[in-house]
């Protein structure tokens, strides 16, 4: 009873907190959609091991994220990564990636140096929390984290190759499931979107290589933070007139 409050709890604040966050380029129906589009989405989690117990805090936590990085509340950022990366889930330590782009101003080499540093300064107390904790339980309970990237890909393959099969019986196929179309529809609205979701989306690629790395990919719940980027960004390229708003003439 106590996990279906939490869950209640936090995912419906996430969802309030993921409405918010759109508002600022998206209408009251637009944003509406897209947390529609979110809640939908989910459905693909639960064909596995439901969410895991801290997934939907984790949601609230990497929303929030977001828009502190979009608002430039730095130490905001930092207390919200030592809360979601460093004591609830350390899925949440690939943030400062999205930080670091939308904060670096130009290629030069100081600029580089400046922005990376800050980056890792704010990061700083999560990754020294999440080490601490981990290093203390080493032992008890057992952390099952393997090397899985050559199996992750050839079981991901192999259901590519034989959709037959896993039409009724695949499972690593769920990641690609759980946004589906707006997968793609986020990659073509790369270029209509603005620059905020352009710097954020390098978080993308290495949330995804991580848990190829070390994660169990049918567990499609792991994808779940992905769509406050995903979802605005295949918003703009649905939407002409949130792009007109957004880049007047």
């Amino acid at each position: 009873t106590s996990y279906a409050l939490a869950r209640f709890l936090f995912v419906f604040l996430a969802f309030v907190a993921f409405h918010y966050f759109l508002r600022k380029w998206f209408n009251p129906v637009e944003s509406f959609a897209g947390v529609l589009i979110l809640n939908g989405s989910m459905v693909v989690a639960f064909l596995i091991d439901d969410l895991q117990e801290s997934a939907p805090l984790l949601m609230l936590l990497f929303v929030l994220g977001l828009w502190a990085i979009r608002e430039k509340k730095d130490w905001l950022f930092a207390v919200l990564l030592l809360i979601g990366g460093g004591l609830t889930n350390e899925t949440m330590l690939v943030m400062p990636v999205g930080y670091f782009f939308y904060r670096l101003q130009s290629k030069k080499l100081a600029d580089i140096f400046k922005t990376g540093a800050r980056s890792g300064l704010l990061a700083l107390p999560a990754f020294l929390t999440q080490g601490l904790l981990r290093y203390i339980t080493r032992n008890n309970p057992y952390l099952d984290t393997k090397f899985r990237l050559p199996d992750n890909l050839d079981r991901l393959w192999h259901e590519l190759i034989n959709p037959g099969t896993t039409l009724f019986h695949g499972t690593f196929i769920y990641p690609l499931l759980i946004f589906s179309v707006f997968w793609f529809f986020a990659i073509l609205g790369y270029s209509k979107s603005p620059p905020f979701l352009r710097s954020v989306f390098w978080i993308v690629p290495f949330f995804i290589v991580g848990n190829l790395i070390t994660g169990i990919i049918s567990e499609s719940r792991q994808m779940i933070p992905l769509g406050f980027i995903i979802i605005p960004m295949a918003l703009f390229f649905m939407i002409p007139e949130a792009r007109a708003r957004s880049f007047p003439d």
